[in-house]
């Protein structure tokens, strides 16, 4: 583990106003052990489609997200796989991948998309923490793991009101030459929206209108894919801005990195957030171990009902219109409610 950690120190690339310090409980450490449970995976087009595996593990403060369990809930796993043939158990694996033998991960999920239906807008295969309708007030069980700001709940129990995430991504270099800057992007097309890797999202029906904790890829004009992190946040405040100048509900973290430079390899992120509808909110993105940005400032919209809550969702979500083919795969999420 030395070894390790005094490559990775020497390799970092100072950023400018961030200490080139890497906190290795911000990247990925295999589990000591891990067991295998399954999820139910709901399709849009097909009802119930079966289960798919997940891997449960802890080590230190960190455990990995309680997705809603097959032998208890429905929907752990959210497909908007299009018939046929919608929905197989190859699209969702559980292993040990990586582009050689010595970069392997383990557990960690493989991830395929085929064809989207243009019939409609998105395809996906994602983890969700809270499947179905959201749960009365007081009623969260094993089925439902929210967020929420601690000053608003009035109801118990409450939703977690901060917490630090952590995973690795890795996003295969496959496609022929001089295509491989935006292999998953393919048929997407300039200045659309790319997909995303990792979210948190409004669990009321009809949400106002924003931008939510996101790892998402954006493309440009010029058809250049680029990973950001979107955000609840101020935009024009340090450390917030738009990705979109002409739309105001695209605020992001003030970071943003071409994707080409992030394919062929695992890559680690980590991201903290203190829910809150005042100056006292918070939201710290780390990648590859080293803190790139971090703002702080109210971070949740108003709820009619009062109790504003957010869900963790975390796989691969994309537009109907790309036509890669290539798997995408992630470790599992893990999740930390005190500082690793």
């Amino acid at each position: 583990m030395k070894p390790r950690r005094f490559v990775v120190l020497c390799c970092v690339v100072a950023i400018a106003g961030v200490p080139a310090i890497v906190r290795a409980q911000f990247t990925y450490q295999p589990p000591p052990t891990w067991s295998q449970d399954t999820v139910s995976v709901w399709n849009d087009f097909h009802g119930y489609s079966g289960t798919a595996p997940i891997a449960i593990y802890s080590y230190g403060s960190w455990q990995t997200v309680p997705w809603p369990p097959s032998s208890a809930c429905g929907g752990g796993l959210y497909s908007q796989q299009p018939y046929p043939p919608g929905f197989v158990p190859t699209d969702w694996q559980l292993g040990s991948y990586g582009p050689a033998a010595a970069e392997e991960r383990a557990p960690a999920y493989w991830i395929h998309l085929g064809q989207g239906d243009p019939s409609i807008t998105n395809n996906r295969l994602e983890l969700n923490s809270s499947p179905g309708p959201t749960p009365p007030l007081g009623t969260f069980d094993t089925c439902h793991f929210l967020f929420e700001p601690a000053s608003i709940c009035t109801v118990q129990p409450c939703g977690i009101p901060s917490a630090y995430f952590k995973w690795s991504t890795y996003i295969p270099d496959t496609c022929p030459p001089n295509r491989c800057t935006n292999a998953i992007t393919d048929g997407v097309g300039p200045n659309r929206w790319g997909g995303a890797l990792f979210q948190m999202h409004p669990v009321d029906n009809n949400p106002p209108p924003g931008a939510w904790p996101g790892l998402t890829i954006e493309i440009d004009g010029s058809n250049t894919p680029w990973l950001i992190f979107t955000a609840q946040c101020t935009d024009g405040t340090p450390g917030c801005r738009r990705w979109d100048a002409g739309n105001p509900y695209s605020t992001m973290l003030d970071w943003q990195v071409p994707l080409s430079d992030y394919v062929g390899h695992w890559h680690d992120f980590a991201f903290y957030i203190n829910l809150s509808t005042g100056a006292d909110g918070v939201q710290t993105l780390w990648v590859d171990g080293v803190q790139v940005i971090t703002w702080n400032g109210p971070n949740m919209y108003s709820s009619p009902s009062g109790h504003p809550r957010l869900n963790v969702q975390h796989g691969y979500y994309r537009l109907s219109s790309a036509n890669s083919d290539s798997p995408l795969f992630q470790t599992p999420l893990l999740y930390s409610t005190t500082a690793p």
